[in-house]
């Protein structure tokens, strides 16, 4: 090895010392922050519910794939029997960084979330300081501020730690330009194809996004070189990228194809959206501007791609030097001003579905690369000496200026860290999952007695409504799901059938106790929903019975005197009972398949709290008027008699509160009202409780 080679990997290291070193400062804040709020990174909503339990399944499935040679293709765990390439790859199944995770035992699941986002978080660095020296950059002093500001973005602290997936947009994006900016200079292609391959089979969704991305670099790249370097040029650099995309992607073929095939026909993509309006409205743009210099709290549409000050200032300085290298980094920089301008960009930008900008993050790489391209422009400041007058390179100034960014870069990290989740600011740590609570939060009552079940027979389980896919986390089959991407055609069903718990087009929470559409699922076990005892199974015996003994004789005579009158052809009464007679049957082989299907798991309520057949008088505020509700379930609900269903907005609220509560009733995310209870009367069952048709 020449010097010159012990000269650069020298440099590399301490490079990477000095990263490494200041990135677990960084990473050490973050965490006091959370921890000194008794906090995970695990967000209570999505992180809760899809986030750590995907993580989980596929860390078993690495598992199982290694120790068994297990490797299923749909598994029931998953929703009601989803792909599981298909479902998981959006939550990072391909992921080379998810393979750590068979390195944490299964009860540290808190942790290892948290080192991932954080493995993540490092390794984004590291690939915007590879992108940096492939632009000629290679002073640590110079690219040192970007390599952490970039990581530390906004994006990355609002969105990326709610939303891990979100890392595999901020990790790949400067690696693959990198790649890119190596086949127009080098005409090489070995990086650009590893990194299509391997970002492909890693997140489909965010690699289609750099693609976006990095093909807008790629033609502002090329702004006035082609003219000297001809067009012939040019369209080898096209080949060469598009025969890197082919190769790639062939490479990881098997995960990518089933990925996106299921995404084409997942619910988001073919469920048919309004074209958005031309321009968001005056507070979005009015917080797009303000993240530029200081954290707002709030995603505006996952528009947050400042990294502080320091990104602004960078750009500031770029426009009055405005060299060369200036010019093309200003462009990137404007278009991507304008792409966040118009809610139709962010609809095209999100594979054409609904309008959200999350690839704001790649405004975030500009800036950061914009700052390093400042440093070396400052350093280049001659002074005009008083005494001698003549110029003179100021040595300090150029010196410790890329020192003092680095400083600044930290600084402004750690205050952002601070307004973001700091109990004094914005607080929105306290949205995140309680340090040591995770197993408790998925091993709830209604899972440990689907645990505590014996049976090996396939059935699934109607589970408390609730959006948690507890199933794919303890090993389960439910009928309630919730993940990102699902069967379009089985949304399409249960909309047709009215179900109200199905009201986001990838979210179920139950089948709210139909037991008709219980039947069809196999729901075997059925755990009871907060204090409502499941109601109607004792009676439909008794139905079955009576239709039996008393209806099917009776049908059966009524069919054999209407054919006693004669010609069919034209017997009206012999159509007409004959029509009676089989809807009693189908009727009683409905009952027997629900019976035959169905385990009841009960749960009673106290007897001063409302439940299931209480009758229950409440007072409405806002119209200063009393009324008077039976609460029962679904198949029985009629409001026109005052019967109203414990899984309906108000029946729900109502659920477990005592005499003199006053209790919010939640229409839908926007409409509320209060309600007060008056009196509460265990009515029991009664005759007029009537099952619905089915």
């Amino acid at each position: 090895m020449n010097n010159n080679k012990k000269s650069q990997v020298r440099n590399i290291l301490g490079f990477v010392s000095i990263y490494t070193f200041i990135f677990l400062c960084l990473a050490f804040v973050l965490d006091r922050i959370f921890d000194s709020e008794g906090k995970t990174f695990i967000w209570s909503i999505d992180g809760l519910f899809q986030h750590v339990i995907a993580l989980k399944y596929i860390r078993q499935y690495i598992i199982n794939l290694f120790t068994k040679g297990s490797f299923p293709m749909v598994d029931f765990n998953l929703g009601q029997g989803f792909d599981v390439i298909g479902t998981l790859n959006y939550y990072g199944f391909g992921d080379p960084v998810t393979l750590l995770t068979v390195l944490f035992p299964e009860n540290a699941m808190e942790l290892m979330y948290e080192i991932l986002i954080f493995v993540r978080m490092y390794l984004s660095g590291l690939f915007v300081a590879y992108l940096l020296r492939i632009l000629g950059k290679t002073k640590t002093s110079t690219i040192l501020p970007a390599c952490i500001l970039y990581p530390f973005c906004n994006y990355a602290l609002l969105g990326g730690i709610r939303h891990p997936m979100f890392f595999n947009g901020i990790m790949y994006l400067p690696l693959l330009i990198a790649a890119v900016e190596r086949v127009i200079t080098k005409k090489k292609i070995g990086l650009l194809v590893a990194v299509v391959s391997i970002a492909f089979i890693n997140n489909y969704y965010f690699m289609y996004i750099n693609t976006v991305m990095a093909t807008i670099y790629f033609f502002v790249r090329q702004v006035g070189s082609y003219r000297a370097k001809g067009i012939k040029e040019l369209a080898g650099s096209i080949g060469r990228i598009v025969i890197s995309y082919i190769w790639g992607t062939c490479m990881g073929a098997m995960l990518l194809i089933p990925s996106v095939y299921a995404f084409l026909n997942n619910v988001r993509t073919t469920t048919k959206i309004a074209i958005p309006d031309t321009f968001f409205g005056d507070d979005y743009y009015e917080k797009f501007l303000k993240n530029f210099i200081i954290t707002d709290n709030d995603m505006n549409m996952f528009t947050i791609p400042g990294i502080g000050i320091l990104g602004v200032i960078a750009i500031v300085v770029l426009l009055i030097f405005r060299k060369s290298s200036d010019k093309k980094i200003l462009t990137l920089f404007a278009i991507m001003f304008i792409m966040l301008l118009f809610p139709m960009v962010g609809k095209m930008m999100n594979g054409f579905s609904y309008v959200t900008m999350r690839f704001s993050y790649g405004m975030a790489l500009i800036l950061s690369v914009a700052v390093a391209f400042a440093i070396d422009d400052l350093r280049s400041i001659s002074i005009l000496d008083k005494k001698n007058l003549i110029k003179l390179k100021q040595q300090k100034v150029k010196q410790f200026l890329p020192y003092l960014v680095t400083m600044a870069s930290v600084i402004t990290i750690v205050i952002n860290m601070n307004m973001i989740f700091g109990e004094n600011y914005s607080y929105n740590s306290k949205d995140y999952v309680n340090k040591g609570t995770l197993e408790k939060e998925m091993n709830t009552a209604d899972v440990k007695m689907i645990k505590s079940i014996k049976d090996d027979s396939f059935y699934r389980i109607e589970r408390v409504r609730s959006r948690s896919n507890k199933s794919a986390y303890c090993g389960f089959n439910q009928t309630g799901f919730y993940y990102s991407i699902i069967p379009g055609k089985m949304t399409d069903m249960y909309v047709s059938t009215c179900l109200s718990d199905c009201y986001r087009s990838y979210v179920i929470k139950g089948l709210e106790d139909r037991i008709g559409m219980l039947a069809l699922a196999s729901t075997k076990y059925y755990v009871n929903y907060g204090g409502k005892a499941p109601y109607g199974f004792e009676k439909i015996k008794e139905e079955i019975e009576h239709r039996k003994l008393v209806v099917r004789p009776e049908a059966i005579e009524a069919v054999k005197e209407a054919r006693a009158q004669g010609d069919l052809s034209e017997n009206f009464e012999y159509y007409a009972a004959k029509k009676d007679k089989n809807k009693n049957e189908g009727r009683i082989r409905y009952l027997e398949r629900v019976l035959k299907t169905a385990t009841i798991i009960s749960d009673e309520s106290a007897d001063d709290e409302v439940g299931l057949n209480n009758t229950v008088q409440v007072y409405f505020e806002d119209d200063d008027e009393t009324e008077t509700f039976k609460i029962v379930s679904t198949m029985r609900g009629d409001s026109i008699s005052g019967r109203i269903s414990g899984d309906s907005p108000m029946g729900a609220a109502l659920m477990g509160h005592k005499v003199g509560d006053r209790v919010e009733v939640k229409v839908n995310e926007k409409v509320s009202y209060y309600v007060v209870i008056k009196s509460i009367e265990n009515t029991g069952e009664e005759e007029t409780d009537t099952i619905r048709t089915f």
